[in-house]
């Protein structure tokens, strides 16, 4: 698979999908780019591996990076059971990843719900991750987390809560919802994405979301709303990053702080005017800063032999 290069459209980005199986036989199908010391992507459940299209251009000669998709949906086989997956679970499958390229240690960088993700995968073994970045995410309860008036925090869970029950309704809401040409535009003009993002990434992002099974995506959203990983914060003492958008619609700038606070010796970047979005919508600034933090924190890339 290749994604077109956003800076220069000849171009073309390498992307190899594989696949392996995690600790209960699922198949988990990921997602390769790059070369040099691996980077372990964990994206949210608000798009896969092309929102990284930027991060694979300006650093993919450096390192190698590894995204994979959530058990259940867009190329990963179904769960063992009906239920939808735990954030355990979830985390395990990232961790065979790393089995599957032989990488005994790796950067994770998150973002959007994977940060929550990610923090599991530091309570099963912390000392598989070199460095981490946490972008645009809660630590855990991600309701609590949305800025603004107390009233959308409700309104938004019932709506989780019907797209639960009813999953395809939901899913062709938003399907359409998506397709209208207007959207995009709105969203922009409301301020929920800023007026930099780069549309290709978006649509690709809106059309993998058209192929999840609405059954498995609504119902993991709600195990996404009750999880909470705060606890691990205090204990991590790999270097880490937190990185978000100071107008995120989804994750209060506050709440960001509260995350780098409760992290011994965190660093804290707000990239002013970002969303939820800010790695297709400011990538000069999220990739350049990503790659100050691994220069600078033992995970540089590794000089030729």
């Amino acid at each position: 698979m290749r994604l077109v290069d956003p800076d220069r459209p000849g171009r073309l980005i390498d992307v190899e999908q594989r696949e392996t199986a995690s600790f209960d036989g699922t198949r988990i199908a990921y997602q390769v780019a790059g070369s040099g010391r691996p980077v372990l992507l964990v994206g949210g459940l608000a798009g896969t591996f092309p929102v990284w299209r930027h991060l694979y251009r300006y650093l993919g000669d450096r390192y190698r990076f590894l995204a994979w998709d959530f058990r259940g949906l867009h190329r990963s086989g179904p769960a063992q059971t009906q239920d939808a997956p735990g954030l355990q679970d979830l985390a395990k499958d990232g961790l065979a990843v790393l089995r599957a390229e032989g990488a005994p240690r790796a950067a994770v960088l998150s973002w959007s719900g994977g940060t929550q993700v990610a923090l599991e995968i530091c309570r099963f073994n912390a000392e598989q991750v070199a460095a981490l970045v946490l972008v645009g995410g809660a630590a855990g309860r991600p309701w609590s987390a949305i800025p603004g008036p107390l009233p959308v925090r409700p309104i938004l869970r019932s709506f989780v809560r019907v797209a639960a029950r009813f999953p395809s309704l939901a899913s062709a809401a938003v399907g359409r919802l998506g397709r209208w040409p207007e959207t995009l535009p709105w969203l922009k003009r409301a301020g929920i994405l800023a007026p930099t993002l780069d549309e290709e990434v978006f649509s690709d992002l809106a059309e993998d979301f058209a192929n999840v099974d609405p059954r498995i995506y609504f119902a993991l959203l709600e195990r996404f709303a009750r999880h909470d990983a705060r606890d691990v914060l205090p204990t991590l003492r790999m270097p880490v990053l937190v990185l978000a958008g100071d107008r995120d619609p989804l994750v209060s700038k506050g709440t960001i702080e509260e995350i780098a606070r409760a992290i011994p010796g965190a660093e804290l970047t707000v990239l002013p005017g970002g969303t939820h979005y800010t790695a297709v919508e400011f990538p000069e600034l999220f990739n350049l800063r990503i790659e100050k933090f691994f220069l600078e924190r033992g995970w540089e890339p590794q000089q030729a032999a």
